[in-house]
């Protein structure tokens, strides 16, 4: 079961990547989603829509990637 969560989390964490990478270059359109991710990047914080398919933590991202790892 903890290994389809966390295949659920990279395949998201892959696919908003992947957006906001295209939306920065202007290839995509930068959807609210994506707009909310790159603030919490900006903070330092893991962003909302990874939180939802993610563990409970209240660390900062670089503290919860080393964690996800």
């Amino acid at each position: 079961m903890e290994m389809e969560k966390f295949n659920g989390l990279l395949g998201k964490m892959l696919d908003s990547l992947k957006g906001l990478k295209d939306a920065i270059l202007g290839i995509a359109l930068m959807s609210g989603e994506l707009d909310s991710m790159l603030n919490a990047f900006l903070i330092n914080v893991v962003p909302p829509n990874w939180t939802a398919k993610s563990f409970l933590s209240l660390k900062p991202l670089g503290a919860w990637s080393d964690d996800l790892t």
